[in-house]
């Protein structure tokens, strides 16, 4: 039986490797439940974890995910930079489906760590945007016709 939470980390897997490629980082290996041993000699799992290398340096990048139901608490980002700091040399990235309580931003933010609120989108996420574009088409065919379509600027550049 798959581990609590293995669906999501398999989501948000695959929303980084659709960034890594509009990023240009179409070769990187973006691999799931990693395991590595840190400096303590202590094996830490790493839920999404990827290296590429960009003007001659390597990066490393681990993401802790949570498909909690709630807010994540500065404890769980306190374990996640423990971890950080023992692997060493690694960027991390923690992602949740519900965001972060105000205590773990400001530790977040303190020691590096970028927070990432990943989930499908929510019709609440839609207010003041716009959702659906619908057109209607009319056409008539009288033997060989080439249709064209106009677009009006202003009106497009108004709805943008």
């Amino acid at each position: 039986m798959p581990k609590k939470g293995t669906e999501y980390e398999l989501f948000v897997k695959s929303v980084y490797e659709c960034l890594n490629r509009a990023d240009g980082l179409s070769d990187v290996q973006i691999q799931h439940d990693v395991k590595l041993i840190g400096a303590a000699g202590v094996e830490h799992q790493i839920d999404v974890f990827w290296t590429f290398k960009l003007g001659g340096v390597d990066y490393k990048v681990a993401v802790e995910c949570k498909d909690y139901n709630s807010h994540v608490s500065k404890e769980k980002i306190e374990a996640f930079q423990s971890i950080l700091h023992d692997i060493g040399n690694v960027h991390g990235i923690f992602a949740s489906k519900m965001g972060f309580q105000s205590g773990a931003i400001l530790y977040a933010q303190k020691y590096g760590i970028q927070l990432m609120e990943i989930r499908k989108p929510i019709d609440s996420d839609w207010e003041g945007r716009i959702k659906d574009i619908h057109v209607e088409l009319c056409m008539r065919s009288i033997g060989e016709v080439t249709p064209q379509i106009f677009v009006n600027k202003a009106r497009a550049e108004y709805l943008g």
